[in-house]
């Protein structure tokens, strides 16, 4: 996102999560991403932005929970792991990074042409020593 000057923060710590709700800008949009929809701080978290009337995206798997019903929009996601008792979150990560490029292809593609020619002119003025001796890959300037 930020390739395309959209300014995006992640937030892990707790205290810091609600610190930055506490403060988000006016016109901003919140995303938020829990499995199981139920997660308290999280729950405090989206109070605190509805009450700064900030947009609230949440990425939750299927079925009903506290933060679907509080968001204006809900992405869904797989529900077949378990809270504690999985391998691994495979297929959670999987649906949740495709879900996250989703949106950032509508975003980008909003404003399709300036973005392309931000991000071709970026790069080429940054990554100057990248090439391939692929000739798919060779990019023609």
């Amino acid at each position: 996102m930020a390739r395309i000057r959209k300014d995006v923060r992640i937030h892990g710590l707790q205290n810091e999560v609600i610190f930055d709700a506490t403060l988000a800008n006016p016109g901003s949009c919140a995303l938020i991403v829990s499995y199981s929809g139920e997660t308290y701080v999280l729950d405090n978290i989206i109070k605190v932005l509805k009450n700064k009337n900030i947009s609230v995206i949440v990425i939750t798997s299927i079925g009903d929970n506290t933060l679907s019903r509080k968001a204006e929009c809900v992405l869904r996601i797989c529900a077949r792991e378990k809270l504690y008792s999985k391998i691994a979150t495979f297929s959670t990560d999987s649906a949740i990074t495709y879900l996250l490029d989703v949106l950032y292809s509508c975003i980008f593609a909003l404003d399709y042409d300036r973005n392309l020619n931000l991000k071709i002119e970026t790069s080429k003025s940054i990554e100057t020593g990248r090439f391939s001796t692929v000739d798919i890959l060779k990019e023609e300037f």
